[in-house]
């Protein structure tokens, strides 16, 4: 009986010699070492991993369906022959989260689709991250045993399922998919968090060896891994970086602004993940979008917006969000380029065109070196105008010298047609946000003049399928008054 009892246990710890593991008689064994988080997992009987079914049959409300559990699974809506989705949540997340429910519903309002919702909370809703990144391995182990017990039960093929994973969920994906040897047809990483999984073999993260179509979307990246969440490590077959993976429009507003519209825990923690959870409100609006998502393959975000990647060139052009398994792969499969895109800082996000300019300051007798704090630029063309957008980063000032020349990136919700103008307006650094209040006010008692830079030239080039179009504005030495508007009119400055 005891012989028995110890071979058909469940679960159990060991301790051999200095390795410790924890295992799983369905499961297998998980280890402490190198190059995996220095963590043993949590038992994986204590791990609860919910399988939350959802169909055009069942909307609103889910079925539960669980491993070994025939009858869950047979007397469910779910449908073999139809694709099957999976969205796994992140750190601190759950299924009941705004955007687990606005995902369902655009994918399930478009495709008629079986729509399971992975619930792994009973180990994301901590604060040790550390213990977290440890557990997923179990999570995406479990995963895969479900994904093998629907294929045995029902005949459904791996190849018509879609893993879509946040964060952590994106490595849980990773894992999920190299336990079913890359038969997955798809999985889609929505900014795979980086703490532990950057510039680790692939054994360890998402890659591109486990699904047959592997895409990325990078939003809060950071090469120096100070600030950001996500990772900024090309891993996929397709690897998309929107405003360059990192400073996301409309994510870098005043925390008491988040706040004032959220309330004070909300808005903070909404202040806090603004950047990592901007892929998935982007992945979510491409699912019922008509915008073309168009990225473009250039070696760095620099290069794009210094205007060097304005065509798709020999890489080509590639379709970000729910229709990138639409995009023709190179030969071998994956595009060694980043791409590079951008967005507006609030719904609808989706860009038509992208539009590069570069603006060339005069060397006036009487120009000085400014630092601008912002800088707000709005084109306007024959059809329509673009949002005024600041293209400046808010993290840092920008020093504005005389003879110098600057380039950013303007896009547009629609095509603008031939560029007429161009409005522009500079805001100079303050220290601080009281010596700003005090600036205005002694500017408004004193009649105080404003900083000046004098523009000469600027050159706007709207991004194209094989080649782009230039206007130019000559401007000589306009002047440019900090914090006023100027339009910049096609032909000649006033």
């Amino acid at each position: 009986m005891f012989i028995i009892s110890l071979f058909t246990s469940l679960l159990y710890v060991c301790v051999s010699g200095k390795e410790e593991k924890v295992c799983d008689s369905d499961l297998g064994c998980f280890r402490i070492h190198e190059p995996f988080v220095p963590r043993l997992p949590t038992l994986p009987k204590k791990i609860d991993v919910k399988f939350k079914l959802h169909t055009r049959d069942n909307y609103d409300e889910p079925q539960h369906l669980s491993i070994w559990n025939i009858d869950s699974i047979r007397e469910s809506f779910f449908n073999s022959s139809r694709p099957t989705k999976f969205v796994v949540h992140g750190f601190l997340d759950d299924t009941t989260v705004d955007w687990i429910e606005d995902m369902k519903n655009a994918i399930l309002f478009r495709d008629d689709v079986n729509m399971f919702l992975v619930d792994w909370s009973s180990s994301s809703q901590t604060l040790d991250y550390t213990q977290a990144a440890a557990d997923i391995r179990v999570v995406g182990a479990k995963l895969a045993r479900f994904i093998i017990f629907l294929r045995f039960l029902t005949r459904a093929e791996e190849k018509d399922m879609h893993i879509i994973g946040h964060s952590l969920g994106a490595h849980v994906a990773g894992y999920a998919g190299e336990r079913l040897n890359g038969r997955l047809g798809r999985i889609t990483g929505l900014d795979p968090a980086y703490p532990f999984f950057e510039d680790k073999p692939p054994e360890v993260r998402l890659d591109t060896t486990d699904a047959i179509f592997v895409d990325v979307i990078h939003t809060d990246a950071d090469a120096d891994h100070k600030l950001g969440f996500g990772m900024d490590q090309a891993v996929g077959h397709l690897d998309f970086y929107p405003n360059g993976g990192q400073e996301q429009p409309g994510c870098g507003n005043d925390l008491f602004d988040y706040m004032a519209d959220h309330g004070v825990i909300q808005g903070g923690a909404n202040y806090v993940v603004c950047n990592h959870q901007r892929a998935i409100w982007l992945f979510i609006e491409s699912v019922n979008s008509d915008c073309g998502w168009k990225s473009y393959p250039c070696g760095s975000w620099k290069d794009f917006k210094d205007g060097k990647c304005l065509t798709c060139g020999s890489t080509g052009c590639f379709r970000m969000g729910y229709d990138a398994d639409k995009n023709d792969l190179p030969a071998g499969g994956r595009v060694d380029k980043r791409l590079f895109l951008t967005t507006s800082d609030r719904d609808p996000y989706c860009h038509e065109e992208i539009h590069h300019v570069k603006v060339n300051i005069g060397k006036n007798k009487d120009a000085t070196t400014e630092e601008a704090e912002e800088m707000f630029v709005k084109l306007t063309g024959e059809v329509a105008q673009s949002d005024d957008v600041n293209v400046l980063s808010h993290r840092s000032t920008t020093k504005i010298e005389p003879g110098d020349s600057y380039g950013f990136v303007v896009g547009s919700r629609q095509p603008l047609g031939a560029i007429r103008s161009m409005d522009i307006r500079w805001v100079p650094r303050e220290e601080s946000w009281y010596m700003d209040w005090y600036s205005s006010l002694m500017g408004w008692l004193n009649e105080e003049t404003p900083s000046c830079v004098f523009l000469e030239k600027v050159e706007v080039s709207t991004a194209g399928e094989k080649e782009c179009e230039k206007f130019e504005f000559n401007c000589g030495a306009q002047e440019l008054l900090s914090k006023q508007t100027e339009t910049i009119q096609i032909g000649a400055c006033k």
